[in-house]
């Protein structure tokens, strides 16, 4: 994602059998991150994951319980148990991911490349196995006369995915695309347009985000005060697309019971690392609420990280001390159990310790 734009200059082949064996390529430095420009096409990015080194993961995708738009208007005869969709969940067993996410939080959000947004489960997750439910897919339209499609044979095979979609999607709707509708909308309002370059060329966002964020004045105008409020322009971005708009549901920004300026506060507070993110969905999810400052919800909910390094590091030894079998197998090579002794640590500090912080102590501790 945002990587250099490369030309291949030259295939490499084995003299004897004639086998690719690697490719010259040419990056231009100036690239990182920037959009195509001028006569130049970026034909495609390609995101990959190496087998070899990858953590498995379960995957569940969900679609509409439903066949039909209106299971009520039903024919007679039947009742909305005819119309339930066979197909509303489909589970991938032997994903792979970057290992990183192998002891993802529970209640963590990512967004998968192409897939969709997701979140680690809170339950079925287990430290070095990993379960992601999929909360929002890219591009889709629900249009009344639209149908299901008949199961397909292999329901093992994972579905494609619909952000090549023709529907429309609303000025609010997921980053991950960019939107024809908000594109139109942005030619007809030059300061749209305007705020949509700057948000590339000058705040770094990524094109779908700026999309996101440009495809209605007063979503603009929100981010807008709050970067003026706190510049960390890539956080309030991912904040303002992926939690405000998805929370909001299609109304009108306007309709928060808070501003820019609180949004930007609660990203300075996880930025300052005085709340960890689990402890700012928290406050956000109150915000959203009843709206509020988030200090002083923070101080209201006790989220704050009051943990000093003292009472940090005699609770990673307590840990440590209370699971000898295991650390002997972390040092054998099962380092997935980072997971399992940043949890308990993290119960030990009533989760207002940075988990950040945690693994890399742990690591320290256990060499």
């Amino acid at each position: 994602m945002g990587s250099y734009f490369i030309r291949c200059e030259e295939i490499v082949r084995d003299p004897d059998s004639g086998e690719i064996t690697g490719l010259r390529c040419a990056y231009d430095p100036e690239s990182l991150g920037k959009p195509a420009s001028g006569a130049r096409k970026k034909t495609t990015a390609i995101q990959w994951v190496s087998a070899a080194h990858a953590a498995p993961a379960e995957v569940r995708l969900y679609d509409r319980l439903f066949t039909v738009a209106n299971p009520e208007e039903a024919e007679e005869g039947k009742t909305f148990k005819d119309f339930l969709n066979p197909q509303s969940v489909e589970i991938l067993r032997g994903c792979l991911f970057e290992p990183g996410l192998s002891d993802a939080p529970a209640g963590e959000r990512f967004q998968f490349v192409r897939h969709g947004y997701f979140i680690a489960d809170p339950v079925d997750s287990k430290p070095g196995a990993p379960v992601f439910h999929r909360i929002i897919e890219l591009r889709d339209s629900y249009k009344g006369d639209k149908a299901i499609p008949a199961p397909r044979a292999g329901a093992g095979e994972a579905k494609p995915s619909r952000s090549a979609g023709s529907g429309k999607e609303g000025a609010s709707g997921p980053a991950g695309t960019i939107s024809d509708e908000r594109a139109r909308v942005r030619k007809k309002n030059v300061s749209l347009l305007k705020r949509y370059n700057a948000y590339i060329h000058v705040l770094g966002l990524a094109a779908e985000q700026a999309d996101v964020l440009t495809g209605d004045s007063a979503v603009a105008d929100f981010f807008d005060e709050a970067v003026a409020a706190h510049p960390n322009a890539r956080a309030v971005a991912n904040w303002t697309a992926n939690d405000v708009l998805r929370e909001l549901k299609g109304r009108p920004i306007g309709e928060l019971p808070f501003h820019g300026a609180e949004l930007a506060e609660l990203v300075r507070l996880v930025d300052d690392g005085a709340i960890t993110t689990t402890a700012a969905r928290t406050v956000f999810e109150e915000m959203m609420s009843r709206g509020g400052k988030p200090q002083e919800t923070v101080r209201r909910l006790g989220l704050d990280q009051a943990v000093s390094k003292a009472d940090l590091a005699a609770a990673i030894d307590a840990a440590l001390a209370g699971m000898p079998d295991k650390v002997a197998s972390y040092r054998a090579g099962k380092t997935s159990l980072l997971g399992l002794f940043t949890g308990q640590v993290m119960k030990a500090t009533g989760g207002k310790a940075d988990p950040q912080a945690v693994q890399e102590l742990l690591k320290r501790k256990l060499g």
